[in-house]
Order: C-alpha cells, then sequence, then structure tokens
C-alpha cells in the first residue's frame, strides 16, 4: 500500500531546505529591466515582462529541482518511493511567511511498517538523546518575542502531537530526523549553493521573458 505525506519546504528549518528555497530575498525574483544587458540599441524603445511565462520557468526548474535533486539526494535513501512537485506558494503579503515549495512524499507501508507516523512515534524514542534531534526542534519550532510556534519543539510534545496525528507534527518530526541523519553523514544535505546552480543561475533573471512593444 502507498500512502503520501504532504509538505512544506519551510518546516525544514533554516539549515535545510528553509533558506535555499524562501524567495522573498529576491532570488527567484526577476531582475529589473536594464537595456544594456539586452544588448538593445533602440533608446526609443519600450519594453514588459512576460511574468505568468517567467514563472512557469521558474516552476518547471523547481520541479526538477525537487523531484530529481532533493528526492535523489535525501529522501530516496530514507525510504521514500517518490517526490511529487506541487507548486511554488507565492503570498501576496510577507507578513507571516515567504514564498514556499509545497510537495508530496509517497511511501510503501512495508518500509516503515505502518503508516508514517505512527513509524515516527516509535522512532522518537531512539531520538529523545540525540543532540542534533532536539537541538533541531528547539532552533526551529520555538516561540520567540513577536512569534508563536504551533509546533512542538520537544520531543515529548511531539510524540503527543504524532499520536493525533498533527499535520505540523508529521512535518517537524521529519524536518528533524534527516537534519540528524545529515550529521551523523547518512544522508548529503541540500543546500543554496546546489539550489543556485540548479535553478537561479540557468533563469539569468529572466532576462529572456523581456520583450520589445510594438510601436
Amino acid at each position: 500500500m502507498v500512502n503520501r505525506i504532504e509538505l512544506s519546504n519551510d518546516f525544514f528549518g533554516k539549515e535545510l531546505l528553509y533558506g535555499a528555497i524562501c524567495t522573498y530575498n529576491g532570488r527567484l525574483e526577476p531582475w529589473d529591466f536594464d537595456s544594456s544587458i539586452l544588448e538593445d540599441d533602440d533608446d526609443d524603445a519600450e519594453y514588459d515582462f512576460d511574468s505568468d511565462g517567467y514563472f512557469i520557468e521558474v516552476e518547471d526548474r523547481l520541479r526538477e529541482f525537487f523531484e530529481g535533486c532533493v528526492f535523489e539526494t535525501i529522501f530516496k535513501p530514507l525510504g521514500f518511493s517518490k517526490l511529487i512537485y506541487e507548486k511554488l506558494e507565492r503570498p501576496k503579503q510577507y507578513n507571516y511567511y515567504g514564498d514556499r515549495v509545497l510537495f508530496s512524499l509517497e511511501y510503501d507501508t512495508d518500509v516503515f511498517s505502518a503508516d508514517f507516523e505512527n513509524w515516527a512515534y516509535c522512532k522518537i524514542d531512539d531520538l529523545v538523546e540525540n543532540d542534533t534531534f532536539v537541538e533541531f526542534l528547539k532552533d526551529n519550532f520555538s516561540s520567540y518575542p513577536g512569534f508563536s510556534s504551533c509546533t512542538p519543539n520537544n520531543t515529548n510534545d511531539l510524540k503527543v502531537e504524532l499520536a493525533r496525528s498533527e499535520h505540523q507534527a508529521i512535518n517537524a518530526f521529519l524536518a528533524a530526523w534527516v537534519a540528524t541523519e545529515i550529521a551523523n553523514g547518512a544522508i548529503d544535505g541540500i543546500d543554496e549553493y546546489d539550489f543556485d546552480r540548479e535553478v537561479v543561475e540557468p533563469l539569468y533573471g529572466g532576462i529572456e521573458f523581456w520583450y520589445k512593444l510594438e510601436k
């Protein structure tokens, strides 16, 4: 039997996918118009930008990156059978979170002996004294002035929430587990350099999506 976990990259904390993918810092935003880059000698020309076309290309790059590099590097070695890219979610206002990638993981129940949340519930007992796991929860899911976290930041609360099959607890466990496996050398990590090389640099700021308006 195949089951699915729905995820978003912002649950993976600043050390993993969050810092690499989040785009409110402009890394996926198209460059401002610059005629010198376009090498156009027509000083009187007017241009427009194909925003829809650009973000279709962004989505294609992200899909290839997640279903390829991210899956093969992180999730396949952990026993998951498939990563399905869903979409890039871009809020109209960045008051609460930045751009984030939504994706799903598929797994065969034979791999984890049951539903993943039940497997994770039991697995926590092996991780309660693991410094990487414990510190990751604390560093990434604790409340601080101006922010109230709804995600468990310790193993006891996480286990309670996993017993209820809470979505945020499943995400938090998986993120901390991935961080632990990377620290143990069991799997490789994904960093901003991988993301820039595979996604940002080939886009070249969307230069090809500027077009000259007819006079």
